[in-house]
């Protein structure tokens, strides 16, 4: 499936050890330095996805209310560990005005971000350029978010089975 990299503690790091490991004793393993590098810059390409399905509309980011859906690295936990969501949010965070919401993260406070979470009511989804579905928890009511937001940047393919207009995947 579809994301915005791979976090946690272990499945980022080890690769690239395994890599640095291969190099030493003279294995060539550019694939694995290769993988590391198209997860890491996959915020960078879900910005520049954004801008354009922003564009479409007439709107630029830099003049755009953005929400990010979900901030931990996994789906249904509350680790935050090298989670690529919050490397999207300090992207998005000079570029635009942007918030989060996580049933998990009540508040961030973490490599220079200082937030709280959003509310999701109607009127509050309402009010964002766009709705970037980040990590996919099963506590999160994508129906209300799919009825009520101006446009959907689904990076998890919650919306797959759904024909839905104000909706773009990954």
């Amino acid at each position: 499936y579809p994301g915005l990299g791979v976090g946690g503690h272990c499945i980022p790091e080890d690769p690239l050890y395994l890599y640095w490991k291969a190099k030493k004793y003279g294995f060539n393993s550019k694939f694995i330095r290769l993988s590391a590098d198209l997860n890491h810059n996959m915020p960078v390409y879900a910005i520049e996805r954004v801008k354009a399905l922003l564009a479409a509309r007439k709107k630029k980011l830099a003049r755009s209310r953005v929400l990010v859906v979900g901030v931990t690295y996994k789906k249904d936990v509350r680790d935050l560990r090298k989670s690529p969501p919050l490397r999207l949010l300090a992207l998005l965070k000079p570029q635009c005005s942007v918030e989060y919401y996580d049933p998990f993260v009540p508040y961030l406070n973490i490599g220079g971000l200082s937030m709280d979470s959003a509310v999701l009511t109607p009127s509050d989804l309402k009010k964002y350029d766009c709705v970037i579905i980040a990590v996919d928890h099963t506590q999160v009511d994508y129906a209300l978010i799919a009825r009520h937001a101006r446009l959907i940047f689904d990076v998890k393919n919650v919306y797959r089975d759904k024909k839905l207009k104000n909706v773009e995947a990954l």
